[in-house]
């Protein structure tokens, strides 16, 4: 049921800090009524008999925990227990987004998702290779698996016809009756009535939106991805076609024919990015999992994200060259809020978030409060059960976590997840999508040129699935902030008493990395890690203000444990310090610290603290001039279970390219690259390691990285993601503004630097030389004694836009050999000239397009596997040492 929300005030961004939901609940701290909510019966058969619920978490039915050390014989207080249940629960399976990748993707972005290519049931059995992506232990092939796996459609095993083609899964039954007669079968989303969920909700002394908009949908067959019964769909009309068949058809035939939709939308949950194999108890078949075999929290570094919302893409479009090129576990987060840098990073593993370093930010924000007035810039909430909840804008100095590679989303997590919500899709039509960039609009003067803040208070305001998300925000961090260490020791020695293991441990890595006889190298790594690594990879001393003292890690314990309220025993050492650290300084790939999104102006802008955006400019531009808005930073990163998280860096680039070991090439879109020579996609492609989540993959993947990264840049084999295809890009669809104005092309050769094209200024380049047009026709129309002064006005423009008068002449003489190429007299004879008259770029024959990058490129980086040569000068014997050291954190 819909809620009604009534608006005081200026109608701003806002959302609660949760920053008490980083100190756990006293010991023992139980209530009458969480006891009863955790003991409702309704609750307890969840628990007891649901494989999700059952299986796949660390949380007993009774009330014990597999994965977590509690002291004094404590155990975790009902309330906590039910919050982090009902927060696993929505980051799973909540997905408020399935408009954005049905309408969204393909008809403003020219990117639609092959869906059935995806998550087809006839080959579920390849789709960890094909894509990374985890089979749903609550789904089945239909026919002989369903069939084996007692699983009923109708009091009978459900066939590929039933579903449409795809998996089968628990509580089916009801969405495919819906779907086949929408009138007589009505489905409701399980969201709705969900137990923990509900439960969750009692405790709450608050009014909450209604459980529905959390929008759950059903299992696709695939963890993180959801199915939602297309309201639009014809059942008949999609037999006349020909099914999927049919459809795929139309679409490849007639670009994206919109007048049949498919039977289902897709939305994507947190989960589809987040979830991975438990290192700690990885499948024996990777193709059928368990719940006990996944974790929410892990990140997945064999997804190949990009390749998934690409599938539908024409391979010689830009949107596919410049964004399905990304490694497994690697997200472009600002493909859709594009901002014309190529920054995309890897999946965050979530753990220990309960010792993660906090920083005291200036913070522009709103805050749940339990009053305010209008004059106050007040925000009230008013829902239809009678409750209400104000809101407050207030600037303040704030406990905060920086969350982003580069320490953006450092207002407070509630705002971190609900930023991640938002940008895969949740309210995008509502809220996001027309603060984004299109592309392809040239005229400064319209909508869709640059990009606008996203308004939260509008949002909260008229969309109900981002009230519904807000006011569950804190069972959601709950969850995160009880996701614990994967430690090495647990697996190999898991047989072992847990006193012992540690020990068992060092010895194991002593014979596995060669060490001497009676030596040991983990004790030896320890030291070596404090003089060289903790000052960036320990949070330890992060307070001092001696910085002698601060960089003194001498005779640190990193493995010491701490003690939460709870009784719950954490390790205190989160193995990363947050700081930002100069790009120029660590030497690493600069691209994604260029990233822009959360500066003043952009989309993203009341997610980002003043203090990060107030940081020293390190960037330069194209121009020589200093990039500003906090840029040019990456934080200290964690090393927490390491061994686990290969390859390194926050592109994934240092260490063995991994790929899934699938030889239909369809199948398996992954490309790479070395020394700039691009694989061929119709051969054999040339990654080194399979995707494989066993203890033995993880550390040799883990090894030969910690080798990459130890060996000096210079000695390294250098990575570069090339084009595999010539692009034809048009960018002339919105220039209304100058009549009669014939389509403008950029085209782009096989071979070129994704990078050249991705982090391309494109939307400046073509608006300069558009501008540049009048100077040139009258250079070409003057007579001979006036053709030098024309020529200075021409160059003088180019001047202004380079930034320098020698600039100026170099990017003159560039656009001027571009307009004489294409013999440009006057405006009016656009029409008749080639459709390519901006430029058509041959890399053999166009020494122009140089010029262009040079003055209109947002990041000019093109190797991904260089920097942080810290310790790379080491001994190798004391390389073997460190190496054996991280493999224990």
């Amino acid at each position: 049921m819909k809620k009604l929300v009534m608006i005081s005030g200026a109608l701003l961004s806002a959302s609660v800090i949760f920053v008490a939901c980083l100190s756990s609940s006293k010991k023992d701290e139980r209530t009458p009524a969480a006891a009863a909510a955790y003991n409702d019966p309704d609750l307890q058969k969840y628990l007891a008999t649901d494989p999700f619920a059952k299986d796949g978490y660390d949380h007993n039915v009774d009330g014990t925990y597999t994965n977590r050390k509690f002291q004094f014989g404590t155990q975790l207080p009902e309330a906590d227990a039910i919050k982090e249940l009902a927060g696993r629960e929505i980051w799973f399976k909540s997905a408020p987004n399935e408009r954005l990748h049905s309408y969204y993707f393909p008809q403003s972005l020219n990117s639609p998702i092959a869906w059935y290519k995806i998550l087809r049931g006839d080959r579920r059995e390849q789709r960890f290779n094909s894509w990374g992506l985890i089979n749903d232990p609550d789904c089945c092939t239909p026919g002989k698996d369903c069939g084996a796996r007692g699983m009923k459609y109708q009091g009978r095993t459900p066939n590929m016809s039933d579903t449409y083609g795809w998996d089968y899964c628990v509580g089916d039954e009801a969405l495919l009756n819906s779907l086949k007669d929408p009138k007589a079968n009505k489905w409701e989303d399980p969201a709705c009535d969900h137990p923990i969920v509900k439960a969750a909700d009692t405790l709450d002394n608050q009014p909450r939106e209604s459980r529905c908009e959390l929008a759950f949908g059903n299992p696709t067959g695939a963890i993180g991805y959801r199915k939602f019964p297309n309201p639009r769909f014809n059942a008949a009309r999609w037999a006349k076609i020909g099914g999927w068949q049919g459809y795929e058809k139309r679409m490849t035939e007639s670009e994206i024919d919109s007048s049949i939709e498919t039977p289902f939308r897709v939305g994507k949950a947190c989960a589809s990015c987040h979830a991975a194999f438990d290192p700690l108890n990885p499948p024996k078949n990777v193709n059928h999992p368990t719940w006990k075999n996944v974790k929410g929290e892990t990140g997945n570094q064999y997804l190949n994200i990009s390749a998934i919302l690409g599938s539908g893409v024409k391979h010689d479009t830009i949107e596919y060259q410049m964004f399905v090129h990304s490694r497994p576990g690697v997200v472009d987060t600002s493909a859709v809020p594009n901002d014309f840098v190529n920054d995309g990073g890897t999946v965050n593993a979530i753990i220990n978030f309960a010792k993660r370093p906090t920083f005291k930010d200036k913070v522009d924000r709103w805050v749940n409060v339990e009053s305010c007035s209008p004059s106050e810039t007040c925000q009230v909430i008013r829902y239809q059960n009678g409750g209400q909840k104000y809101w407050k804008r207030s600037t303040e100095t704030r406990e905060v976590m920086h969350i982003l590679k580069g320490g953006e989303d450092s207002v407070g997590p509630d705002l971190a997840v609900q930023r991640v919500y938002a940008n895969i899709g949740m309210c995008a039509e509502q809220c996001w999508t027309n603060h984004l960039t299109n592309t392809r609009e040239l005229d400064p003067s319209i909508r869709g040129y640059g990009q606008t803040p996203f308004d939260i208070g509008q949002c909260r305001n008229q969309c109900a699935s981002w009230r519904a998300n807000e006011d569950r925000v804190g069972d959601i961090l709950s969850y995160l902030l009880s996701r614990r260490p994967t430690d090495l020791k647990d697996v190999v020695f898991k047989a072992k008493p847990e006193n012992l293991r540690e020990t068992e441990l060092e010895s194991y890595l002593n014979t596995r990395y060669g060490g001497a006889p009676g030596s040991n190298l983990v004790q030896n790594g320890k030291n070596i890690f404090a003089k060289n690594c903790a000052q960036c990879h320990s949070s330890q001393n992060s307070n001092k203000n001696d910085m002698s003292a601060a960089e003194n890690f001498e005779g640190i314990d990193f493995k010491v444990k701490d003690v939460l309220a709870t009784g719950e025993e954490l390790r205190l050492d989160w193995m990363g310090n947050d700081k930002s650290t100069r790009v120029d300084e660590v030497g690493t790939y600069k691209c994604r610290a260029a990233h822009s999104n959360h500066m003043k102006g952009h989309v993203w802008q009341d997610f980002t603290s003043e203090n990060s955006r107030d940081r020293a400019p390190v960037l330069t531009n194209a121009r020589s001039q200093k990039i500003g808005g906090g840029r040019g930073y990456y934080r200290n990163i964690s090393l927490l279970n390491a061994w686990a998280h290969a390859p390194f860096m926050h592109n994934n680039a240092i260490g063995p390219e991994i790929c899934g070991n699938e030889p239909d090439r369809e199948f398996n879109p992954w490309r790479s690259t070395v020394e700039g020579t691009q694989v061929d996609p119709s051969t054999k492609y040339n990654c080194a390691m399979y995707f494989n989540p066993s203890v033995e993959a993880r550390l040799k993947l883990y090894e030969a990285s910690v080798d990459e990264l130890l060996t000096p840049s210079a000695k390294r084999v250098k990575k570069v993601a090339l084009t595999d295809q010539p692009i034809r890009f048009p960018l002339g669809l919105s220039l209304n503004f100058i009549a009669g104005a014939a389509p403008m092309y950029l085209e782009f050769p096989k071979g070129m630097p994704v990078n050249a094209i991705t982090s391309l200024d494109i939307k400046s380049l073509a608006t300069d030389l558009i501008a540049a047009v009048p100077y040139y026709e009258a250079w070409a129309k003057a007579p001979e004694d006036k053709k030098v002064a024309q020529r200075n006005l021409f160059d003088q423009f180019w001047w202004q836009r380079a930034g320098s008068q020698a600039a100026g002449i170099e990017l003159g003489q560039t656009a001027m050999g571009t307009f004489e190429t294409l013999r440009i007299t006057n405006i009016a004879d656009l029409n008749s000239k080639p459709k390519d008259w901006l430029e058509t770029i041959k890399k053999d024959q166009n020494a122009r397009l140089k010029i262009y990058l040079k003055y209109y490129s947002n990041c000019d980086a093109y190797y991904e596997n260089l920097g942080h040569d810290f310790g790379t000068g080491l001994p190798q014997d004391d390389k073997k040492a460190l190496k054996a050291f991280l493999a224990t954190l």
